[in-house]
């Protein structure tokens, strides 16, 4: 079987020709589709799953052109927005795919290794895009409750800081009743990413009168004219109080708003929440504590111990050092213990009393 995960039509005609056809002669398991998904050495107890679970289903995602196009071109995406283009490319292969997907998630989750599919690490190459504007649409919700948070005033730019201020390039909206928000921005003429055409891998912040003001950055440049982040990538807000109550929880005393908070999801190549990951911040103020999600309690962000993600991929640092005014930039880290280097480099500004999201798929190594 060709497992090339470039999108050429041709191949994705002879593989679903080999799935429909020649699925034994071949020794093609289930169609050997989810064999994409994963990690190498998870391939063969990931078809053994299938084979228990869902043959027919994956069967039939194989045997659909369409359906190989999609996973081909979704396997080799870099970005959540470039993702969701396959979707609309090839709508009939995507939903073909769907519920291969919730198997994967589900079922299979532990066999296919779902969320440490680390192929890319060491080989992100951010694509070029020729867009002039980016179009972006998502729901702001609660952090506590999971419901839609309105009249929530948005600003997207490539700096949260300075959002707003005359001369830099930026827009703003605000939440609608269902928490939903739409905004265009113009890019500039040159991109900052490997190519000719412009990109975008800006920060939004939200903020309004009852509300933590939040910078959410995104971790990865826009390529596509359009992207709706929602649901998967939605951000959440807190309260000053279901902040404090969160922080008591995890075993931070108080709401320090001379400080900030940096909170962060780590994404696997195919953009899954990934468990058995450590997190580091450039910090070494002993204030400043971490947390990962399934612990019960934060502890020294300079401590080193094997603590980890849980399949959530989420993490935060608290009392972070941060100025009143402006911002300082910090430098964050992503290490899969089963990988055993690096495979996220961020910075993210921070200021007082701010929390900075960030989403952490694999990057690029740092430029020297």
């Amino acid at each position: 079987m060709i497992s090339d995960p470039g999108v050429a039509p041709e191949v994705s005609a002879l593989d679903a020709c080999l799935a429909s056809h020649c699925e034994t002669q071949c020794g093609l398991t289930c169609g050997s589709m989810v064999e994409r998904l994963t990690p190498p050495d998870a391939s063969a107890p990931c078809d053994t799953c299938f084979e228990q679970h869902a043959c027919a289903t994956a069967t039939a995602c194989a045997s659909s052109a369409d359906c190989d196009e999609y996973t081909r071109c979704f396997v080799a995406c870099p970005t959540p927005d470039c993702r969701e283009a396959c979707a609309t490319a090839h709508d009939a292969g995507a939903g073909l795919f769907a519920p291969v997907q919730q198997v994967y998630a589900n079922a299979c989750s532990a066999a296919c290794a779902y969320g440490q599919n680390w192929n890319c690490v060491g080989h992100v190459v951010y694509p070029a895009t020729n867009v002039t504007s980016i179009t972006e649409t998502s729901t702001l919700l609660d952090y506590t409750t999971g419901m839609p948070v309105q009249r929530v005033d948005v600003c997207i730019s490539y700096d949260c800081a300075t959002c707003g201020t005359p001369g830099q390039n930026y827009a703003t909206t605000q939440t609608g009743i269902n928490g939903f928000y739409t905004a265009t921005l113009q890019l500039p003429a040159i991109s900052a990413f490997g190519g000719t055409g412009p990109s975008f891998e800006g920060c939004f912040r939200t903020s309004s009168s009852n509300t933590v003001t939040a910078w959410g950055y995104m971790g990865f440049p826009q390529t596509e004219a359009t992207w709706n982040i929602a649901p998967a990538y939605a951000m959440t807000m807190s309260t000053p109080g279901e902040m404090a109550t969160l922080l008591t929880a995890v075993g931070v005393p108080e709401w320090d708003s001379s400080r900030a908070i940096v909170s962060m999801r780590v994404l696997d190549c195919l953009g899954t929440p990934a468990p058995g990951v450590q997190v580091a911040i450039n910090t070494q103020d002993p204030e400043t504590t971490v947390w990962l999600s399934g612990a019960s309690s934060a502890t020294s962000a300079s401590a080193i111990n094997n603590n980890s993600t849980n399949d959530t991929g989420l993490a935060a640092f608290f009392n972070v050092p941060a100025p009143d005014a402006g911002f300082v930039n910090v430098a964050l880290t992503a290490t899969p213990m089963s990988l055993g280097k690096v495979s996220s480099y961020k910075t993210v500004g921070v200021q007082a009393g701010i929390n900075s999201q960030v989403e952490m798929p694999p990057t690029p190594p740092p430029t020297p």
